[in-house]
């Protein structure tokens, strides 16, 4: 599910069940451990009025004992991961049979709505819970290759015009990344067709409002970022609808609660392009205090050095390392962040000053910052 809606209901990551239920037996494990070792020590065991055989006997039957008991507690922490684990998969399987489900539903009610009434008030709901479904799905069948190779073995889908060639791993995953961007495309579309409707009505007479607009552009944008990142033979044709739909967003919804990680997002894009005027343009536009302000200025900084700025880049690389003091003085995480760039940071700044011995490429191919992943 897309970060804009919390879950219905709570469920597990595939392949990362939590172990909390299960830590208390590790410590009663490592406390008969210990137990075991003094047996060893002299005076853990009594040794008033016995001879040296019945000594050593005494302490061969404590040990025999406390590792029978040892083993009894890993046995008994063997069978709660497996049962725990267990009821994760239980649980995960029934979250998928019942996204089919809603699947299956949701398309049977847009059918019928295509024969009857494009126009109903509940296909807003349909459009977008079935994107959020299809995505749901796609990001599964990614992070879960046993329910990926069931799937495929299971599924024998019908032949069209795009299903000529047999479905592979990749092609299941874009396949239903696509059916989840054809959902918010279709609730956009929904909503251009209410707006032509009403257009020459007052706002209080407009019958219905378009709650998930900004929703189907943001969704769109993000789910073409996915795309990217899976299919590679049309990579910047899914970079670019990308780009396109979060533009649509912020010229149509400026005020929209996604406006600032769109942003960010479109200057990451520019960046990557080498369209490093465009990408200080939405870096620019961040604000401090908005999510994930400091990647923004430190992008910025670096949009300026790449684009042989360097009296700009300065000014920013220093603004930068002041944030990232600030950072650090706040909180634990935010010097764990400033630790990882400062120095870095200090050291291009630096090089501002000494233009001629900067080698743009080989500056950009070290850059530790776009190794690290943008958290939206």
């Amino acid at each position: 599910m897309l970060k804009r809606r919390e879950p219905s209901e709570a469920s597990y990551a595939p392949g990362k069940p939590s172990n909390a239920p299960v830590k208390g037996l590790f410590s009663v494990a490592a406390a008969f451990t210990i137990l075991a070792a003094t047996a060893f020590l002299p005076g853990c065991v009594p040794s008033d009025g016995l001879t040296a055989e019945e000594l050593t006997e005494v302490e061969k039957e404590t040990l025999d004992s406390l590792a029978r008991e040892l083993r009894e507690i890993e046995n008994a922490q063997q069978e709660t991961e497996e049962d725990f684990y267990s009821e994760v998969a239980e649980y995960n399987e029934k979250i998928r049979v019942q996204r089919h489900e809603s699947i299956v539903r949701y398309e049977e009610i847009i059918k019928e709505a295509e024969e009857l009434d494009k126009t109903s008030p509940y296909l807003e709901e349909v459009y977008y819970n079935l994107g959020d479904l299809y995505y749901e799905e796609a990001k599964d069948l990614f992070e879960d290759d046993a329910y990926r190779e069931r799937v495929l073995s299971s599924s024998t889908p019908e032949p069209t015009a795009a299903d000529t060639e047999p479905v592979g791993d990749s092609d299941i995953i874009i396949r239903t990344f696509k059916k989840s961007m054809k959902a918010y495309q279709d609730l956009a579309n929904y909503y251009i067709q209410v707006e032509e409707r009403n257009r020459n009505l007052p706002p209080s007479a407009i019958p219905q409002s378009t709650k998930y607009f900004d929703d189907s552009y943001y969704n769109m944008g993000v789910v073409a970022d996915e795309l990217s990142n899976r299919d590679f033979a049309a990579f910047d044709l899914h970079r670019t609808d990308s780009l396109e739909n979060f533009l649509i967003l912020l010229d149509r919804f400026p005020d929209s609660s996604y406006a600032a990680e769109v942003r960010q997002r479109i200057g990451r894009i520019y960046f990557e392009r080498n369209d490093f005027t465009n990408a200080i343009k939405y870096f620019s536009q961040v604000q401090p205090g908005e999510y994930q302000y400091y990647k923004a200025m430190y992008l910025k900084a670096w949009s300026y050095f790449l684009n042989q700025e360097y009296g700009e880049a300065v000014t920013n690389f220093f603004e930068v390392l002041d944030l990232f003091e600030q950072m650090a003085a706040e909180s634990e995480e935010g010097a764990k962040i400033a630790e990882l760039h400062y120095e870095e940071c200090a050291e291009y700044c630096a090089q501002c000053f000494l233009p001629s011995i900067v080698d743009l490429n080989t500056q950009r191919e070290q850059m530790s910052f776009t190794e690290i992943g943008i958290d939206w």
